[in-house]
């Protein structure tokens, strides 16, 4: 049956309570950098300044709320309101959008994949510096925040195994010289990070004729957990690292981490000798830090990948699934490198803890009996799309994905979703009228942006693509979609000029102005992207005006449903069939995005022609979106 998809519109209702976007991470906006001149140049530096301080000033207003009715035969609707930005007036901000771990730390949505295996190692270097230099752009004094994801990222098809999804990678490449492959790339790809990071803060150093300070009395707290640092003239640096599976064990990870910290030599303090001692005796021992301060810090995050644990029949498992001695003895390498890690993070040699795609029965398992929980939790989009949005399940069905993103949420522990764009976009071909509507989209709202902010004497530059097409490209109309619904994204950088159209502040700056009815769109179509069935051809969604709002039906009634529009005819109502294509028809359990004016009427059948409750209104503002919840 055309026309109806599974939870078009994604995270339409899903708010973390992680996120904080109140403050932004920098003080003051972007001032241009110029030499010191004469002291007329310099009045007239300040006052061009302040101009341009004004015209990208916060613009404080609200967004139209996304409502939704529960429909029931029986009793009145119900609705609910969230209270969420307008897109008449939209924030708009080039400051990088954060969240706030479990530990208190801000941490950036938004970073950068280096170490795939389809990332040419020589362009690591650049790909960094053109990163930081992104990041610190946006204060006087060239501070920031950024994430720099180093963890190899296996190509992760999903399958299904009686309703359980799972990874191939974590199937197909389950030889130990593959894996020890992979680790030895991960661990060149952090050395090079490395040394791109040192070489940026010389330079930086340079720039800003500053010899530099000495690292412990610029920084005394080295674990960053002053909640006054210094982001106008401190750059900090998050560094995602992983180990995988042959790394596992005491003595293993011990060993991977220490040559780790070999490479990150003049950016993190020195690998302790004695894990085991406590702080008191560890503190006594470290020599004091006596490298040049390069206003840089880097904070690192270690995510621990799963052992690959099997059943009877050699399928990969939860390893807490199926006990068996096998079983049983990677469970306790799994556990002693986690012990590992927590001293780490005792001693404040490392920012955060985190999983690396790990089965939601492991992470249920594993928080429950580790002294420290972890804070991060790094997946797929599949995961991401199925995990956190709502009602995914067809009747009492609860996906894994559903299940996982609740563990998460009880526990604190912040998503972030790797190779984002790369992942959806494997699809294109095989879904044209889906990646068609991306592409649509992304010229209208290039060009609704650009009205806007003309209208509105916003003088924000609306950036192009590498090709200086006027629109936005399908990856960051997709990272847009994910921040905007408050997922972490690790889209991967295959080259440094890449980053121009994946910027932070590019991805905000779209993020930010996206309304929900574009929203539940985007949703539709990214929905199709990963399914087994694309957009009918004439889908009706994507059409030009920011002014329509958009209906989105839920059908929970255990049958299809018939979609009607309500028209008035001379003093009359008069029902017209939605085509099917259109979404008219909803299977149970699934949804369908109806783009209306703010008014229209609908009325909704059973299969068996009768009609669930009185006529629904679209009760919600230009570019809002309404959820009808429909159940007997």
């Amino acid at each position: 049956m055309t026309g109806v998809f599974e939870s078009p519109i994604g995270f339409a209702k899903e708010q973390s309570p992680h996120i904080d976007h109140s403050e932004p991470i920098l003080s003051k906006p972007k001032q241009p950098q110029q030499q010191q001149q004469q002291q007329d140049q310099t009045q007239q530096q300040q006052t061009q300044q302040q101009q341009q301080s004004s015209k990208e000033s916060h613009i404080d207003t609200k967004q139209p709320p996304k409502q939704s009715h529960n429909i029931d035969s029986k009793q009145s609707p119900k609705e609910s309101h969230i209270d969420i930005p307008q897109i008449g007036t939209p924030e708009i901000s080039s400051f990088v959008p954060v969240t706030k771990l479990s530990n208190g730390r801000l941490l950036p949505l938004i970073g950068f994949g280096v170490a795939s295996l389809s990332v040419n190692h020589k362009e690591i270097p650049v790909i960094v510096n053109t990163l930081l230099q992104y990041a610190s752009s946006e204060s006087e004094g060239g501070g920031g925040i950024a994430m720099i994801d180093a963890v190899i990222d296996e190509k992760r098809d999903i399958e299904s195994n009686g309703g359980r999804v799972l990874f191939s990678g974590n199937i197909r490449k389950n030889e130990e010289n593959e894996e020890m492959l992979e680790a030895s790339m991960a661990k060149t790809a952090i050395s090079l990070v490395g040394r791109a990071i040192t070489f940026f803060g010389k330079e930086f150093m340079s720039l800003h004729g500053d010899k530099g300070l000495l690292r412990n009395a610029a920084n005394k707290d080295q674990s960053g957990y002053d909640p006054k640092y210094d982001y106008e003239n401190r750059l900090e640096i998050h560094l995602l690292i992983g180990l995988s599976d042959t790394e596992l064990g005491k003595e293993k990870t011990t060993a991977t981490l220490k040559d780790i910290f070999s490479e990150l030599d003049e950016l993190v303090p020195p690998f302790p000798n004695n894990l085991d001692a406590d702080d008191t005796q560890h503190e006594t021992e470290r020599p004091v830090l006596s490298q040049i301060d390069r206003h840089v810090d880097l904070r690192i995050h270690v995510l621990l990948r799963s052992p690959r644990c099997q059943d009877q029949s050699d399928l990969i498992i939860p390893c807490t699934k199926y006990t068996s001695p096998a079983n049983y003895e990677k469970l306790e390498k799994w556990t002693e490198s986690y012990n590992v890690v927590e001293k780490l993070y005792d001693k404040k040699l490392i920012s955060g803890i985190g999983f690396d795609g790990v089965y939601v029965e492991d992470v249920r398992e594993f928080i429950q009996k580790c002294r420290i929980k972890p804070q991060i939790y790094r997946g797929d989009v599949y995961q991401a799309l199925e995990g956190y949005g709502r009602r995914m399940g067809v009747g009492n069905h609860i996906s894994d994905g559903k299940e996982l993103q609740q563990v998460l949420q009880d526990h604190n522990v912040t998503f972030l979703s790797s190779n984002v764009a790369g992942h959806v976009l494997e699809n294109k071909h095989l879904r044209p009228h889906a990646y068609g509507l991306l592409q649509h989209l992304g010229s209208v709202l290039y060009h609704a942006h650009r009205e806007y902010n003309e209208q509105n004497g916003v003088d924000s530059i609306i950036s192009t693509n590498l090709k200086g097409g006027e629109y936005y490209t399908v990856p960051r109309l997709i990272l847009a979609y994910l921040v905007k619904r408050k997922v972490g994204v690790l889209p991967h950088a295959y080259k440094a000029e890449h980053l121009a159209d994946d910027a932070p502040e590019s991805v905000s700056s779209l993020a930010s102005f996206l309304s929900e009815r574009r929203l539940a769109e985007i949703g539709m179509a990214l929905k199709a992207m990963i399914s087994e069935k694309d957009l009918p051809e004439d889908h009706g969604l994507g059409m030009e005006g920011e002014h329509d709002a958009a209906a989105v039906f839920h059908n929970e009634v255990g049958q299809e449903v018939y979609l009607f529009r309500i028209l008035d005819d001379i003093g009359s109502e008069k029902e017209v069939a939605i085509p099917p294509e259109r979404g008219g028809i909803v299977e149970h359990g699934h949804s369908a995005v109806i783009v209306a004016n703010p008014g229209d009427k609908f009325a909704v059948y059973r299969a068996d022609g009768k009609r669930i409750d009185n006529f629904l209104t679209l009760n919600t503002v230009p570019g809002g979106a309404e959820d009808f919840i429909l159940q007997l």
